[in-house]
């Protein structure tokens, strides 16, 4: 016998994966990209070769004094040592009133070497800043705790949408489904419930964060881990496509293109109670043809 509550149940799951689709997309992309973040950042930053040459380094002072001559709009900010394989070049700061620059300098010579954040750099500050407050800042980090939260009643629904199933589904796209978002779900509790954590750390203590963070990010496991929480992540989008899929197959394609719904749909279709299909069944037919109210 079908559970009065899979209805419900599988009603909320669809709802909240529909509303929610943009957000997992979002996040569970950016994740992936946030979890090797200090990699990326070392493999994409400027290493430009320097070569003394058998002279003195360039003072601060100096070093300005070129930056301003270079840059009479721009304000110097400060100048500072930045170590780049086996040699220390200068990073220098400019502020104007609309935009702040970061040059990298040759110590010896003061030369422009180039941007000392290129624009994949600032990339990697996008993605970091999109994952963690969606780039709303203190409003973004509330909807992120909410998402968070919605991704947990996600897995939640799913795990008792499955426990609940009376068939198995002859669609591979709906078993793929199923069966990957069960695999899937402890992560997603995993991630919502540490991700809530870190939106609001004041409620917790420091050790408790510290805790949420090395659990939500791989970091107190080796580059191995990462790499399994990011597969975990990329099939998210895919989860969730495959999950828009089957609701749509199910709730239109069905009935526009292909008839009723196959056996494969038998869940999804609200039978008659036992004891109409008995009288039926008994009679067959003729009873609930005179009355059909009852």
């Amino acid at each position: 016998m079908r559970s009065p509550w899979r209805g419900r149940i599988r009603w909320v799951h669809r709802c909240l994966g529909a509303g929610a689709a943009l957000y997992l997309l979002v996040v569970s992309l950016t994740g992936c990209a946030v979890l090797f973040e200090q990699e990326l950042y070392r493999f994409f930053s400027p290493y430009p070769a320097v070569e003394s040459q058998n002279r003195p380094r360039l003072s601060p002072t100096e070093l300005t004094d070129i930056a301003r001559a270079r840059h009479p709009e721009f304000h110097v900010v400060g100048v500072w040592d930045r170590k780049v394989s086996t040699e220390v070049i200068a990073e220098l700061w400019l502020e104007s009133r609309t935009e702040i620059q970061q040059r990298l300098l040759d110590p010896y010579t003061g030369a422009d070497l180039g941007d000392a954040r290129p624009p994949v750099l600032r990339s990697l500050a996008v993605i970091r800043e999109t994952h963690t407050s969606l780039m709303g800042g203190r409003q973004g980090r509330v909807i992120n705790g909410i998402g968070a939260i919605v991704t947990i009643v996600l897995a939640f629904s799913g795990l008792a949408n499955w426990l609940l199933a009376t068939s198995k589904s002859a669609d591979a796209m709906e078993r793929f489904h199923r069966e990957t978002g069960i695999w899937l779900a402890s992560f997603v509790v995993v991630w919502g419930t540490t991700g809530a954590m870190l939106v609001v750390p004041s409620l917790f203590q420091n050790e408790m964060i510290d805790f949420a963070y090395a659990l939500h990010s791989g970091a107190a496991g080796h580059w191995a881990t990462r790499t399994v929480l990011a597969a975990c992540a990329l099939l998210i989008p895919i989860l969730v496509a495959a999950g828009a899929w089957t609701w749509w197959r199910k709730s239109f394609a069905a009935h526009q293109f292909t008839g009723p719904p196959s056996v494969s749909s038998a869940d999804d279709i609200d039978f008659p109670s036992e004891r109409t299909m008995d009288r039926a069944a008994a009679t067959k037919g003729s009873d609930l043809a005179r009355n059909p109210e009852s």
